[in-house]
């Protein structure tokens, strides 16, 4: 029968280095970012031609390869700046989008990834995002 390693080494199950955790944060952001570049790849082939047009330079990062290729190409520290152009990318599309394609699966999806991973607050100045308090969620302003 084969014992499961911390027990052979007798290493203590309870503690948790400071680097691994780091590391676990930084996969889970990792994971969302790929999430929410495939929803926008299901989202941009869901559209119809003159739609697909019309937003070719909003999808153009997205849409280049799969998104674990998107992630991968990202560094680090720019995982809050990603986050937040999805965001708001996300944002004007359910907006503009909603007329046409609200009764669609794939802008159902949209809607609530959008309102499972940020939240809309009211700025004096139009609309802007900034990186949520609550849950580590970027928020999008409008």
């Amino acid at each position: 029968m084969l014992l499961p390693t911390c027990v052979l080494s007798k290493c203590a199950d309870k503690l948790q280095r400071m680097d691994s955790t780091q590391v676990g944060s930084n996969i889970r952001r990792v994971g969302r970012v790929q999430l929410l570049v495939e929803v926008l790849q299901r989202v941009q082939r869901m559209l119809n031609k003159s739609d697909q047009e019309r937003y070719t330079a909003g999808f153009a990062p997205y849409v280049q390869g799969h998104a674990g290729q998107y992630v991968y190409h990202m560094k680090a520290e720019e995982t809050d700046a990603h986050l937040q152009r999805i965001g708001e990318f996300m944002h004007q599309l359910l907006v503009e989008l909603k007329p046409i394609y609200a009764t669609e699966p794939v802008y159902q999806v949209l809607e609530r990834v959008f309102g499972e991973h940020f939240r809309l607050e009211q700025q004096k100045r139009g609309e802007h995002t900034q990186p949520g308090l609550e849950r580590n969620q970027p928020a999008v302003s409008g």
